[in-house]
């Protein structure tokens, strides 16, 4: 079973979007898992506390995708 041209190219740019969205989403765990940076005046210490949290889970859903 062969496929035409049209399912090919229909095929392509789903793939093409499906990456896009993947990169985006790894960009932003990217930048999610960045240094927190300790600001008293911009947070307290359960706004850091949470923002820790965060980014410790965040690393290892990175962890885990590149098990995968």
């Amino acid at each position: 079973m062969s496929l035409k041209d049209s399912q090919i190219s229909l095929f392509k740019d789903q793939l093409l979007q499906k990456e896009k969205e993947l990169l985006q989403s790894l960009a932003l765990a990217n930048q999610s898992a960045e240094t927190v940076e300790l600001d008293q005046a911009m947070m307290g210490r359960v706004s850091r506390g949470d923002a820790l949290l965060q980014q410790s889970m965040l690393k290892r859903v990175k962890i885990e995708r590149n098990n995968y």
